[in-house]
């Protein structure tokens, strides 16, 4: 398979470069390893990172709203 989110728009927490906001994890990322379990173990640490992102962002964001 090809596709998906081309790293090089993606930050450092798989958060898009042209639209904040917006985090990318797993098979949506055009990530391909090359032998059984790579692939798995990106998931994994993908959706580890960009969701620790995202829940990051989203208290920060609220702390600034209730302000």
């Amino acid at each position: 398979c090809q596709g998906g989110v081309d790293v090089s728009g993606l930050n450092e927490n798989l958060e898009s470069v042209d639209n904040p906001g917006i985090f990318f994890a797993g098979e949506l990322v055009d990530i391909d390893g090359r032998c059984v379990g790579y692939n798995l173990q990106w998931a994994w640490s993908g959706g580890a990172v960009a969701g620790t992102a995202a829940a990051e962002k989203s208290v920060r964001r609220k702390r600034t709203d209730a302000k």
